[in-house]
């Protein structure tokens, strides 16, 4: 005779359903349309809201490792310094009236000096740009960055050369390169010269400051 069969039988009845029901609250308040609401947002949501928030906010910018500086005085925009500053013409005439010609040049024979500039007119620098916002450089762009290295060097005389006088007597279709140069006494070396640049422009450093300034020997100067 076998007892409690039908009583076992109940009670697995009850249990499986006591688990069936449980399983689908849990569902339902987890997942379903029961889920629990929280006011705290998780770390996935609030990291969203930072990021959403400060995207969107006015004047945001992005810059890039590539984008060149925004130039100013001391790193190649050139300025005459003047509302308006010679003509075309006017700064023609000033460069060739400024150069150094003569005795005076024939005593440059053999100096160190800083080349600090070097440009015919309508040449195009990427390097640098002018008080207008460009490239190229006209007569009046040369002659506003001789007259702005002339102002800011100390302790060297600045002299304006045209580079058809010197050298190899180099030149563009037959125009002149201008070739600002600061010369003194005691540039007896081009390591001397190399220690005087890092001063006058401690704001630049490598290649940046071989651009701005570089030792040069004079040779061959025209004699009267």
């Amino acid at each position: 005779m076998e007892f409690g069969g039908p009583s076992r039988r109940t009670l697995y009845a009850v249990v499986v359903s006591a688990l069936v029901v449980s399983l689908f609250f849990g569902w339902y308040v987890t997942f379903g349309p029961g889920a629990w609401a929280s006011h705290e947002p998780s770390a996935m949501q609030a990291a969203a809201n930072r990021t959403a928030a400060r995207t969107a906010g006015p004047g945001a910018t992005m810059t890039s490792a590539l984008a060149p500086p925004v130039a100013s005085p001391s790193r190649g925009v050139v300025s005459d310094g003047t509302a308006t500053g010679p003509s075309e013409e006017q700064a023609v005439a000033l460069l060739e009236a400024e150069h150094v010609t003569g005795p005076a040049l024939a005593r440059l024979e053999g100096q160190w000096v800083a080349q600090l500039a070097s440009k015919y007119v309508g040449i195009v620098d990427p390097q640098q740009v002018t008080s207008s916002g460009e490239h190229r450089f006209t007569a009046r762009d040369i002659y506003a960055e001789h007259a702005a290295l002339e102002a800011r060097v100390t302790g060297a005389k600045v002299l304006l050369l045209d580079s058809r006088t010197f050298g190899n007597r180099r030149s563009f279709e037959g125009e002149p390169y201008w070739v600002t140069v600061a010369v003194d006494p005691s540039f007896g070396s081009a390591d001397t010269i190399v220690a005087w640049c890092a001063k006058q422009f401690p704001e630049l450093s490598g290649t940046a400051l071989n651009n701005q300034c570089l030792p040069t020997q004079l040779t061959g100067m025209a004699t009267p």
